[in-house]
């Protein structure tokens, strides 16, 4: 990885900046000359990738209907993973990727960069991209029927329902289960039954979408390594996964490992299967399970993440997302102008456009709320 990133530094000393703020819309085809570009991502990938706005965050999901497309700007940490994918040996456990960096510095950018990759390059995406938020409903909790475990039934049909209709689905049409399962007294699946049934059938029971949740990773994880298709496991927020939740159930927090659902997509961060990969950010930890940190510790992986999510997916490889560069920024920027989201005419004039940089210190997320006002 290091000498990866240190030709990717050197590659980018020398890169001049296309005078076109557009690269071309495949990202299997991009490269370090591509940085800083904007490319848009098809109408077709995007509801393949996306099928419900829901899946994106709030200011991800005006984009499509303001500017009527869905651009990304190409930067070093998914060009960095995206290379790292392409020559990573599938017979081995899965490798994870870990995006991190401060707030609002474009790690979910990435994220849906390397998805999109993964999506026109033929793997078996399984995207969790609102990890903290499936523990945040306290109204979608249940006792499990067979054990000790809390079901979340809402949360797990509405998330089966979006799977159903992702990019997935056409290896849930190929992929058949390796045993029968019994939800209910009277409802079951028999042995050879499709995945995508699975998947149909929990979508229109929520009562056992949970069950079905928890099947259908064994299934996956099992037969993955059978398969010839590589499994591209993305999550956004992963260390979600590692810590107590705010949910509540006999007057006591629910741990991650009691919820059926979330337990079942925690065990795809376990090193026990083989033909994939696992790409993640890192979110802020919630404010009940942040550890006290010295002003000198503060800022890296290990306290984004937390001792328990750090040691459980370690061994993993971290990359950094940083904020823009001068050129980004500025690309950034003439992205603003053509797509007519700057209209005050002092953005088009260097002072504006220096007053904007200063302003934001290139920071992604601040120089878009900049703009949205300008």
């Amino acid at each position: 990885m290091l000498i990866t990133r240190q030709i990717v530094k050197r590659s980018i000393a020398h890169c001049k900046f296309l005078s076109s703020i557009r690269s071309q819309n495949d990202p299997r085809q991009h490269s370090i000359e591509d940085r800083g570009l904007f490319y848009k991502i098809p109408e077709n990938d995007f509801h393949s990738l996306f099928p419900s706005l829901t899946m994106l965050p709030a200011h991800f999901r005006r984009i499509p209907s303001l500017l009527d497309e869905f651009s990304i700007m190409v930067r070093e940490p998914a060009l960095e993973i995206i290379q790292l994918l392409k020559l990573a040996d599938y017979k081995l456990p899965p490798i994870k990727y870990i995006l991190w960096g401060p707030k609002g510095y474009g790690k979910r950018q990435s994220l849906y960069h390397i998805m999109h990759y993964g999506h026109l390059a033929g793997y078996f995406i399984i995207p969790l991209l609102t990890a903290r938020h499936m523990v945040s409903n306290h109204d979608d909790i249940t006792p499990s029927e067979n054990d000790d475990k809390i079901d979340q039934p809402i949360t797990s049909a509405h998330w089966l329902t979006v799977f159903s209709k992702s990019s997935a689905r056409k290896f849930l049409e190929e992929w058949t289960s390796s045993k029968g399962y019994h939800w209910t007294e009277r409802e079951s699946s028999d042995a050879g039954a499709s995945l995508l049934s699975m998947v149909e059938y929990g979508a229109g029971r929520p009562r056992s979408a949970s069950k079905v949740i928890a099947a259908l990773m064994s299934e996956i994880k099992q037969q993955a390594g059978e398969r010839n298709v590589p499994l591209l496991i993305c999550i956004d927020g992963i260390n979600a996964f590692h810590y107590t939740t705010k949910l509540r159930y006999q007057r006591q927090y629910i741990p991650v490992e009691r919820l059926t659902m979330m337990s079942a997509f925690k065990s795809l961060l376990d090193c026990d299967w083989t033909n994939g990969a696992v790409v993640g950010t890192v979110t802020p930890l919630p404010h009940y399970v942040r550890p006290t940190q010295n002003p000198e510790d503060s800022f890296s992986v290990f306290t984004q993440m937390g001792k328990e999510a750090f040691d459980q997916l370690n061994p993993f490889i971290p990359v950094f997302v940083d904020k823009y560069s001068k050129e980004e920024a500025e690309c950034q920027l003439d992205y603003y102008n053509e797509t007519k989201w700057l209209t005050n005419p002092n953005s088009q004039t260097p002072t504006g456009r220096n007053e904007l940089l200063f302003l934001s210190d290139c920071v992604p997320r601040k120089l878009e709320e900049l703009a949205s006002w300008r």
